[in-house]
């Protein structure tokens, strides 16, 4: 698991790494994400484009190479209350082993919904031979009764 360690004093281009997983039921993925603490930066100095606002006691964050927001101040990332840090790891080795282990554990779930779904299948296509067969001698015992003189 990926736990936050900063020095105590803010430490400009100070940089984060970690990586997270993101699942569902079909599928995994892990993000490898950055972030870059700037004490007092232009905007120019880190964004492409010209303009924006400078970056003082700022955090920027990265998915994936990609800039995708901010946090304000130092110590954010530590105390941060939006639990961002769950499924979070050090190493995209250790991310990748807990991806495995989650989707094994999917997959099995899935297969034993598969399994009761082929029980399933077969009840209903013994209701549904069950019931032909009733029809069949339904349609045996009414010729029959139409033969002995009934109507």
């Amino acid at each position: 698991m990926f736990e936050v360690k900063l020095p105590k004093q803010p430490i400009d281009r100070y940089q984060l790494d970690w990586y997270q997983l993101s699942l569902s039921e079909s599928w995994c993925y892990i993000k490898e994400k950055h972030a870059i603490y700037y004490v007092n930066t232009p905007y120019e100095e880190i964004g492409k484009s010209r303009g924006g606002v400078p970056l003082v006691d700022d955090w920027m964050i990265y998915e994936d190479g990609h800039a995708v927001g901010r946090w304000t101040g130092w110590a954010t990332p530590s105390e941060n209350p939006y639990k961002c840090w769950e499924n979070c790891f050090d190493t995209k080795r250790e991310a990748t082993e807990e991806a495995i282990t989650r989707l094994s554990k999917i997959i099995k779930h899935q297969q034993g919904q598969v399994a009761s779904l082929k029980r399933l299948v077969k009840q209903v296509q013994w209701s549904r031979e069950e019931l032909l067969n009733s029809i069949n001698l339904y349609e045996i015992e009414q010729e029959s009764f139409t033969h002995k003189g009934g109507k």
